[in-house]
């Protein structure tokens, strides 16, 4: 019986594991965005591991929510070919959002980034 235990815990912790981030989330992997929109504040600090936040606001059917607050850490993947990391990031542009795990219900919505893309500017 412990041994079954012990395997059905290996399987689950084995279907856990993390997924490469180097593009678009793939919502047949069960990843979706969080938000799509506009960065419309930006906070830039270093605290541990955290490397400022940003809030985010729009309208975008493929999106969980429509407004959130963004904690941007060490661990959140950009894509690098098309953007060069947190210290680019501008108010005015438009990002897709991927989060982290769960997302705070409050207004707006709180919740840590696993990948931003920052979507074309032209």
């Amino acid at each position: 019986m412990k041994q079954i235990v012990m395997l059905t815990a290996l399987m689950f912790l084995g279907a856990c594991g993390t997924e490469e981030t180097g593009g678009a989330p793939d919502e047949d992997q069960g990843m979706e965005y969080g938000l799509i929109g506009e960065v419309i504040e930006l906070e830039r600090h270093e605290r541990d591991d955290q490397l400022g936040s940003i809030r985010v606001q729009g309208n975008h059917e493929d999106a969980m929510y429509d407004d959130g607050v963004v904690t941007i850490t060490t661990d959140t993947a950009f894509d690098p070919d098309a953007f060069g990391g947190f210290e680019a990031l501008e108010t005015g542009m438009e990002v897709e959002v991927v989060f982290d795990g769960a997302a705070m219900e409050s207004h707006p919505v709180q919740a840590t980034a696993a990948q931003i893309n920052v979507l074309d500017q032209e």
